[in-house]
């Protein structure tokens, strides 16, 4: 079955197959599955809300496109920060 009821504090909870879950207790992330589907219920509404706002970005970007000048100077920060990052990993 693609998906599993989870019966948590008195509610019905569709998941997907339960990998993700028991992965999570079974590395020790989380003591207990309740916990590791508890927390994927918290996560979604927050999950929502990063969509709406990634569109609303998207859509700006498509209303007034950057022009070549401000795309050089994203670009220049873009990979400043990335060889920043990648001289800061313990390598």
């Amino acid at each position: 079955m693609w998906t599993r009821i989870a019966k948590i504090i008195g509610t019905s909870v569709h998941l997907p197959r339960v990998g993700v879950t028991g992965d999570g207790v079974a590395s020790g992330v989380y003591e207990i599955r309740d916990i590791a589907v508890l927390v994927g219920m918290e996560s979604v509404p927050g999950l929502e809300d990063r969509k709406r706002i990634d569109c609303a970005i998207v859509e700006g970007y498509r209303r007034m496109p950057l022009s070549a000048d401000e795309e050089a100077v994203e670009n220049a920060v873009a990979m400043a920060s990335l060889r920043e990052s990648i001289l800061e990993e313990p390598w």
